[in-house]
């Protein structure tokens, strides 16, 4: 009797993306709530509060980005005047960097502080506390120079820090020891410490302090970790939409489409009359959606382009939709853990009998999350074994790119 192979047809594969209110709903279910506002509430409250633990449990691979930091050569060009009554500084020639209050000036020996400038204008304030006290005469000689680099908000730690420009690895050290290097000495030079600390001027926004302060324009890369992009919109589905086939161009009808809908997921499917649903149904039914989208850029109120067509043979006319943000994790490794730790926040905001227990359950698939992370087969060599290959992840849609510090 002749052997029988099944042949594997063809298949479509999509991304499993699942959204913030899906995240919401999954609590809904597990606790059986009613969508009054205080249940309603507290299941969106677990879940922000899951969220915000995503990137401080682990080493994410997926969470794993590379920017590149560019700092800036010192400044010299002309002299300057200091007016001791106004603490201004004026150049005589040249004018002020951007981003001037991260620039330090050094005046007859002495580095002061810069409290404010404007860029490519021709002066600078300097600080109450420090300043040279009196008069400097025009004809002075100074030195602009910088040591400071703001790292962009995601960043949640560093890992390490690579000189391209001299082709060596820089040595993460505490601030205290980058800080007399990089401040009290006041000094240029090719810097051999780095270390990270938050800037004191803007909320939850850390910086890189060099040691000593670039004495010319270098490149660095820096290996991090950052946090997931950050859940805005919960659900909305006002009016409908149109879309011609193989179009990325959708009008919406009776919508008001907003900034803050860039980035977020669109689904919809073959219904005027129901909002789609996650695959297996929601809070106001089952209606699986047939196409998920990521929203690229919003034109106004009822305009907006989508980063692939709906579907390249039929026009969608008068549908109905939604639209959510993402939750940003990787969904084969981290989803379970995810939707467990959800459980036992909102068990923990209730108070209920259960909340040790379902912290365990969400230990153990954090346990099971961690081993199941990475992007490699094998081990890196620097774990043990493996072809000395580290993990990598290419993220072809992510909603937080590299970025470019300077």
């Amino acid at each position: 009797m002749a052997q029988y192979y099944p042949l594997i047809p063809p298949y479509d594969l999509d991304t499993e993306v699942v959204t913030y209110q899906d995240a919401v709903e999954h609590v809904v279910d597990a606790f059986d709530l009613s969508t009054s506002a205080r249940g309603f509430r507290h299941a969106k409250r677990a879940v922000l509060e899951a969220y915000r633990e995503v990137a401080s449990s682990h080493r994410w691979a997926y969470l794993n980005r590379n920017i590149v930091v560019i700092t800036s050569a010192p400044i010299t060009t002309g002299t300057i005047t200091y007016t001791h009554s106004t603490r201004t500084v004026t150049f005589t020639s040249g004018v002020v960097p951007a981003d001037a209050e991260q620039w330090r000036i050094r005046i007859e020996g002495a580095t002061y502080e810069i409290e404010s400038g404007t860029e490519s204008s021709t002066s600078v304030v300097l600080t109450e506390n420090g300043n040279p006290g009196a008069n400097v005469s025009s004809g002075t000689s100074y030195t602009l120079l910088r040591s400071t680099y703001n790292l962009p908000i995601s960043v949640r730690k560093i890992s390490q820090i690579f000189d391209e420009t001299g082709n060596v690895r820089l040595s993460l050290y505490s601030e205290d020891e980058v800080h007399y290097q990089s401040m009290a000495q006041g000094t240029t030079g090719t810097p051999a410490r780095v270390s990270v600390r938050g800037t004191g001027d803007y909320y939850s926004t850390s910086q890189l302090v060099f040691g000593p302060a670039p004495s010319a324009a270098r490149k660095y890369s820096v290996t991090c970790l950052v946090d997931p992009r950050p859940l805005k919109t919960y659900k909305y589905n006002t009016g409908t939409l149109d879309c011609l086939a193989g179009a990325v161009a959708v009008s919406g009808n009776g919508t008001v489409f907003a900034s803050s809908h860039v980035g977020a997921l669109i689904r919809t499917h073959n219904d005027s009359t129901n909002a789609p649903t996650a695959k297996y149904g929601g809070l106001d039914g089952d209606y699986p959606y047939a196409y998920q989208r990521v929203i690229s850029a919003v034109g106004g109120t009822i305009a907006l382009t989508i980063d692939a067509a709906f579907d390249a043979s039929q026009a969608l006319s008068g549908e109905k939709y939604v639209i959510s943000d993402p939750v940003d994790i990787d969904t084969s490794s981290m989803l379970n853990w995810f939707y467990r730790n959800c459980e036992f926040h909102y068990s923990r905001l209730n108070s209920r009998e259960d909340r040790d227990e379902r912290e365990a359950a969400a230990q153990r698939a954090l346990s099971l999350a961690r081993a199941a992370d990475g992007r490699t087969l094998e081990r890196s060599s620097a774990l043990g074994g493996g072809n000395g290959m580290l993990p990598s992840h290419l993220r072809s849609w992510s909603t937080i790119p590299s970025e470019v510090v300077n």
